[in-house]
């Protein structure tokens, strides 16, 4: 069994086996799946047109401002979930099993933008996320367990980041992998590209970039923000 699906195997026994995630992972959970829900939105509206674009990129600007913390405070708990306690030799394990947690995030968020846009994007479904935006609908406050959770992961992370060894050598055990790793493998492999070898070029969380060849002549870049990837030939 290969690594990663070593990962994969562990964490659906931990997802499976239990009635419920545990609190703290729960509320890291949902905020990122409705974070990375909000941004394929707003991808998705904004192809539509410039008008489109204007009023989803107006709605999600102030669903960041009312936010941003919270999602840094889950995206900095995401990282800690899977470093507390480790132990130098299951580091491999440790950090592939977050891949495989951020890769359970992107897909179901793929599900949660099929159901804000009521299964297609359009002008009027788009108007009506942005308009449930702006009544903060989808505020994470609205759920109080999870706020006071994060709330105390956005403590944490200011005060570890103010001590910025500590903060480098928490990210850095992520620079060989790049947290988007799976989620660029499963891109390529849903283009045709069946054995891609990737290889991480930048590890900037929230933006990454890969490179990766198909064959002698198929060479690629993978443009990465907050786990969301893109293929560029």
């Amino acid at each position: 069994m290969s690594l990663k699906h070593f990962a994969v195997f562990i964490l659906a026994l931990t997802f499976v086996g239990c009635s419920s995630m545990p609190p703290k992972t729960e509320a890291i959970y949902d905020t990122l799946v409705l974070d990375t829900s909000l941004r394929g939105v707003v991808g998705t509206c904004a192809a539509l047109g410039d008008a489109e674009k204007r009023t989803i990129v107006v709605a999600r600007n102030q669903w960041w401002q009312n936010n941003a913390s919270y999602v840094l405070a889950a995206d900095w708990g995401l990282l800690k979930l899977n470093w507390d306690d480790a132990h130098s030799g299951s580091e491999s394990q440790r950090a592939l099993m977050g891949l495989a947690l951020l890769e359970n995030i992107q897909n179901e968020s793929l599900a949660n933008q099929a159901d804000l846009l009521k299964g297609k994007a359009s002008s009027d479904s788009c108007g009506k996320v942005a308009k449930n935006i702006a009544k903060g609908k989808y505020d994470i406050d609205n759920n109080k367990s999870a706020v006071k959770i994060l709330d105390t992961l956005k403590v944490e992370r200011l005060n570890v980041e103010g001590e910025a060894a500590i903060a480098r050598s928490i990210n850095n055990r992520y620079r060989k992998y790049g947290r988007s790793l799976f989620v660029v493998e499963k891109a390529l492999r849903e283009t045709g590209c069946s054995a891609p070898n990737i290889s991480l070029l930048r590890n900037s969380w929230p933006l990454e970039v890969y490179d990766a060849t198909c064959s002698e002549t198929d060479y690629l870049l993978i443009r990465c923000e907050w786990g969301r990837c893109e293929i560029k030939r």
